[in-house]
């Protein structure tokens, strides 16, 4: 059975355990484990069909969930809630005599700790909006619920279970304890240097205080957990999150502050999820060392400049679970694209390679960034499938193009950067031409006088050593080279476009 389905995530708070259903359906555990108790979870949809499809097809105790119970509107399922365990809840939204908001409304009013699955097949925004505003803490669009989504998905919703379940029991003790308690709200395009001021429909009061740009600590009393303003604002604004703080170990705002810029961007790029707004931050991290200056560090970074991971499954898949265990800050896995990918975007044009540069700068998260790296991927096979080469040579191409960008001398000879590639010096030409769409003299020469201008606009240096450090033969060759390109030689240029021109 296919149907299109829209999950809005969240979990409930156990109690005890029985079962429930249109008529009471027992359902028992069989493979639970020692440890690891098993989720009793109840399925709530008036569509007889789709319930026992979605029951039927879903390989429960893979993911240790036992389906106690079904019930065919909200209704049932309130009177059941209210004599037996539950731990999961899996509702739709529209249904006779209680719909799945007005359980979702019952259930946030009679069981105040308890989170759900929706099941819906509505794909309106106004829906996801409403179903935030009532509990729910995240939400996932799929087409279609089939075997090959179960283990995605559900294995996101077990850990989610888990580790709100931690979070709740760790928060309420916190809160039970302390007179107040911290969250962020927090505007993750900061990341990126677009932050927004603090939104005019919030209320700023004196216990908000903006830690650094697209990021704001609220200090509330114990009780006031979640303005009512701020959750539908969150789920109106794309870019916009609400993170509340446990375990800190800090007194002041000042150094509750400190530990928030020092800690918070990794956590919240790590651990938020697709479509979560809302989610848990701890502050007993710091002072863990930054990954970036270990030696597992330099060892994934070389796998990474070698560009293998493009074009081969085992070794990406391998890399991104380093990467994920490494956990490095965003800024420096933003600066392995730059440096490493941008020059792909230079000469393979067009269609989702134009689509995935545009959307560079917005990778937030690092399931963003995941997704994005295998979007590019496929583009890149896609776009090279045409070209009659091996992808090692193409590798190797895109090799030269990044020692050539990275020279400091702009003395490209070609064949000995053919030799330190391992590849001959007539082949590595037609490689080049064929896949860049230039000539490798006219490519480097190309780069070598973009230099030149800028030396010659930027500095008042001779003319003759901007040659010699832009690899020319000598002043007069480089000289009669610019007037070819620019109608004037470099003189003139300094005139019209240097340094006393006024114009730099």
């Amino acid at each position: 059975m296919y149907y299109t389905l829209l999950y809005v995530i969240t979990i409930m708070k156990p109690t005890r355990n029985v079962e429930i259903g249109e008529t009471p359906r027992i359902g028992h555990s069989t493979c639970q484990k020692e440890d690891v108790p098993m989720i009793r979870a109840l399925v709530v949809d008036d569509e007889k069909l789709a319930r026992k499809g979605f029951i039927a097809m879903v390989p429960w105790e893979q993911f240790q969930i036992d389906i106690i119970g079904e019930a065919a509107n909200g209704k049932i399922a309130l009177e059941f809630m209210q004599q037996h365990e539950v731990d999961l809840l899996f509702v739709d939204l529209t249904m006779p005599i209680m719909s799945g908001l007005e359980l979702m409304k019952a259930v946030g009013e009679r069981f105040p700790s308890a989170r759900m699955v929706v099941l819906t097949c509505h794909q309106d925004f106004d829906y996801i909006q409403e179903a935030l505003r009532l509990g729910a803490v995240d939400y996932i669009v799929k087409t279609q619920l089939d075997t090959e989504n179960f283990e995605e998905i559900f294995t996101r919703i077990v850990n989610r279970y888990h580790n709100e379940k931690v979070h709740v029991s760790s928060a309420a003790r916190t809160l039970h304890q302390k007179a107040v308690h911290y969250s962020l709200l927090v505007d993750v395009s900061a990341c990126a240097g677009q932050s927004n001021a603090f939104p005019r429909e919030l209320n700023k009061t004196e216990h908000v205080f903006e830690i650094v740009g697209g990021t704001w600590l609220f200090r509330m009393e114990s009780g006031h957990v979640f303005d009512s303003d701020i959750r539908p604002f969150i789920a109106n604004h794309e870019n916009w999150i609400w993170a509340d703080i446990e375990q800190i170990n800090e007194e002041s705002v000042t150094e509750i502050c400190r530990a928030v810029c020092a800690i918070a961007p990794k956590q919240i790029y790590y651990g938020f999820q697709p479509g979560q707004k809302i989610g848990l931050l701890t502050l007993l991290t710091l002072g863990s060392a930054d990954q970036e200056h270990t030696a597992a560090w330099a060892e994934l970074e070389a796998k990474w400049s070698e560009m293998n991971w493009i074009y081969e499954d085992r070794v990406y898949h391998s890399m991104i679970g380093e990467l994920a265990e490494l956990r490095p800050h965003r800024d420096t896995i933003m600066k392995l694209i730059e440096e490493h990918l941008v020059y792909w975007f230079s000469f393979i044009e067009g269609g989702e390679l134009n689509d995935l540069l545009e959307r560079k700068s917005n990778l937030y998260f690092w399931y963003q960034t995941t997704a994005w790296l295998e979007a590019f991927r496929r583009a890149v096979h896609k776009k090279t499938q045409q070209y009659p080469y091996s992808s090692d040579n193409i590798i190797v191409v895109m090799k030269a193009v990044r020692l050539i960008h990275e020279s400091d001398d702009y003395d490209f000879n070609r064949d000995e950067l053919a030799a330190k590639l391992l590849i001959s010096g007539s082949y590595f030409s037609r490689c080049f031409k064929d896949i860049v769409g230039i000539a490798y003299s006219e490519y480097s020469k190309g780069l070598r006088l973009k230099k030149a201008v800028l030396l010659v606009e930027s500095t008042n240096l001779p003319i003759y050593v901007i040659a010699e450090k832009t690899g020319f033969q000598d002043e007069k060759y480089f000289s009669r080279v610019f007037f070819k390109q620019f109608g004037r030689n470099p003189q003139e240029h300094r005139k019209q476009f240097g340094l006393r021109s006024g114009r730099v």
